[in-house]
């Protein structure tokens, strides 16, 4: 003959009664291993790991046991376990919200290291391409020795002076060509970019050194 299976009993009023009397141990004892897997299995259900499933039983437990000798069993307001259970949900909520925050500061600031460096990395790409596609627009539309001059002194870092020794100008023609060179590379920057300003490593136009000034005839540069 089959039994119909019943539904598990409650918390007996006994042992509530026992644990709301400090000093027993056996009872305490007993509660903790049937509520104390309970507790466990309900924070990893929950979807906390085994280590902090852990911390919420003995943080439960602990409640528990600082809050039953005030605990009144009233059969009417529901069971014991239903209350214990509420009190486990909780506890598991409050540290998954604060896992939740925790990852979120942590991605927060994971993404704005990312942003900064992969933004700088974007503006240095960007403008390396449209430096490289002016200059060499800028090639065409100068006479070659003045495109020599720009691009010893600027590309190659060379003294203007040395320079212009080997390719038979004034010092003052070198500095000329470059800061002419570079104001063309310049223009097509902006063009190339649509009108945006110059990234902060764009290059400027350099002065010759104090004492020497510009040929302005433009045949003697170009």
């Amino acid at each position: 003959m089959s039994q119909t299976p019943q539904q598990p009993p409650s918390t007996s009023e006994g042992l509530l009664h026992r644990l709301g009397h400090s000093g027993d141990a056996e009872a305490w004892e007993l509660f903790v291993r049937v509520y104390g897997p309970a507790i466990h299995r309900h924070a990893v259900s929950c979807g906390l790991d085994h280590a902090d499933a852990l911390d919420v039983t003995q943080e439960v437990l602990l409640q528990v046991s600082q809050q039953i000798a005030l605990f009144e069993y009233d059969r009417s307001r529901g069971r014991f376990r239903d209350w214990l259970r509420r009190i486990a949900h909780r506890r598991c909520l409050d540290l998954l919200r604060a896992r939740r925050r925790r990852r979120e500061r942590e991605t927060r600031a994971a993404v704005d290291w990312d942003a900064g460096k992969l933004v700088a990395e974007w503006d240095q790409a960007v403008l390396e391409e449209l430096t490289r596609l002016a200059m060499a627009k800028a090639k065409g539309q100068v006479e070659p020795k003045t495109w020599l001059a720009f691009e010893a002194t600027w590309m190659r870092q060379r003294p203007p002076a040395e320079v212009a020794v080997e390719l038979g100008m004034d010092v003052s023609q070198v500095y000329l060509a470059k800061s002419r060179v570079l104001a063309r590379i310049r223009r097509e920057v902006l063009l190339l970019a649509d009108g945006d300003p110059p990234l902060p490593s764009m290059p400027v136009k350099e002065s010759p050194p104090s004492g020497e000034t510009f040929h302005e005839n433009p045949k003697s540069a170009e």
